[in-house]
């Protein structure tokens, strides 16, 4: 049977920092690899931006900003569908005063 992206089967030979990871994941090998490239721009980042840091305190600042970066985009997620709610009762509401 041939293998389908994402085949836990099939191993994603990644690098973080100077470490190279082999992840067994059901995602897409592209999505993994992609998640990686985020995790590496966000560990050069604060790396940059820091100093010296042990690199475990380097990937708890990352992960830290990784997680603040993600509620922001939750937040402004729930922002935006109530907005879209709202439009949607009003153009019902305008619809059946038509009729």
């Amino acid at each position: 049977m041939p293998d389908k992206p994402g085949d836990m089967e099939n191993p994603i030979r990644i690098r973080i920092l100077d470490n190279e990871y082999l992840l067994r994941s059901d995602e897409d090998p592209e999505q993994v690899n992609e998640i990686a490239k985020l995790i590496n721009d966000k560990l050069d980042e604060v790396r940059r931006n820091s100093g010296k840091l042990s690199e475990g305190k380097t990937a708890i600042l990352a992960a830290f900003d990784i997680a603040g970066d993600y509620i922001r985009l939750l937040k402004e997620r729930d922002v935006l569908l109530r907005d879209v709610q709202d439009r949607c009762r009003l153009m019902n509401r305008q619809i059946g005063s038509l009729e």
